[in-house]
């Protein structure tokens, strides 16, 4: 990913995502969507994105069953990766020079030690691997749990929710076993299915969303919201100037949802030209059939074993192969009683 950053010049983009977020973002997705477009042009036996299937072909007659056993496919073999060949056990036979000592008698009774050797046919067993189709499969799992992720928090849904925060809680704990974001996850877990009352359960899971315009789709996170709030006040506070008292703050904070109201409304009626604070966004399709086409050549998803990366040379797919099940299954049962004898925790 960072080889395909530089070849786009996206210099936005930074390894500090917790000021970068915006961009990284949008660089992440166009990166996992390059790499779905990929998936499926092997998928469906394609030279390009914009050539014919020549597998999998879809019937005259597509309908929704053939739909759902197609992407159910796709996603099993390709997203999930379970029965992956990026990694085959290998045997290869070397010829090995033995020495086999050879006690000889002589006729006065003198033993005598000699060596004598020969070659034998050794078989030894390795693994070998294929990275850059492990790391395909794993940008394929974590960047869609990401996407699914997002749009939930646009549309919440709380079975949707809680279905993917048990499969992002096992990446986590297979990533770090002391991972706090795993725990946190399962306490959430533990609160909506079994301390919290049904009632109380959907409150506290939709109310740490915000809906500000009503679209369907137009969900915010709560926390998010609140900065967005805070920016707004600081901006009043240092229009107020020095009748800043305590009294004063109070009612203008008050008013500040209708203040930015009547302000943007008077913005739009007078046709106020607003400056732009930051350059124009790069054109995102552009870089993402500049990323296809280099994998396209690549073929990250057909096997070729051997194929290592500098930086990766441990990744295996799926992302939660490595995980302990007995170990994982342990830690749940204890935290489960942990928060079900003790709710506040």
């Amino acid at each position: 990913m960072n080889s395909a950053k530089i070849k786009l010049s996206r210099k936005t983009v930074k390894a500090d995502v917790k000021n970068h977020y915006d961009h990284d973002k949008d660089f992440f997705l166009s990166f996992v969507k390059s790499y779905v477009v990929e998936a499926l042009c092997e998928y469906f036996g394609m030279q390009t994105h914009n050539d014919m299937p020549t597998k999998n072909i879809p019937p005259d007659d597509v309908d929704e069953t053939w739909i759902n056993n197609t992407i159910s496919d796709f996603i099993e073999k390709f997203v999930f990766a379970s029965s992956t060949d990026a990694s085959a056990t290998c045997q290869d036979d070397q010829d090995v020079t033995v020495t086999i000592p050879l006690n000889v008698t002589l006729p006065n009774g003198s033993i005598v030690t000699l060596h004598v050797t020969r070659k034998e046919k050794k078989r030894t067993t390795y693994t070998q691997h294929d990275d850059l189709k492990h790391y395909g499969h794993t940008v394929l799992q974590l960047g869609l749990l990401f996407m699914q992720f997002l749009h939930i928090c646009s549309t919440p849904d709380r079975q949707r929710m809680m279905s993917t925060f048990k499969f992002m809680m096992k990446i986590l704990k297979a990533k770090n076993q002391r991972s706090k974001y795993a725990l946190e996850i399962l306490r959430f877990l533990c609160h909506q299915q079994s301390t919290y009352s049904l009632q109380t359960a959907h409150m506290s899971f939709y109310g740490l969303f915000v809906n500000n315009y009503g679209r369907i789709d137009g969900n915010i996170a709560a926390d998010l919201q609140m900065e967005h709030l805070i920016r707004k006040i600081k901006t009043l506070f240092k229009n107020c100037g020095p009748n800043n008292i305590e009294s004063s703050i109070i009612k203008k904070s008050k008013a500040i949802g209708g203040l930015m109201q009547i302000s943007s409304n008077f913005d739009n009626s007078t046709s106020v030209i607003t400056r732009s604070q930051k350059h124009k966004n790069k054109n995102a399709y552009d870089d993402e059939v500049k990323v296809i086409q280099e994998l396209r050549q690549e073929q990250p998803f057909k096997c070729k074993l051997g194929r290592s990366l500098r930086k990766f040379d441990n990744i295996r797919a799926p992302a939660e192969a490595c995980l302990d099940n007995n170990y994982y299954i342990a830690w749940i049962k204890h935290y489960q009683n942990v928060f079900t004898c003790d709710p506040s925790q």
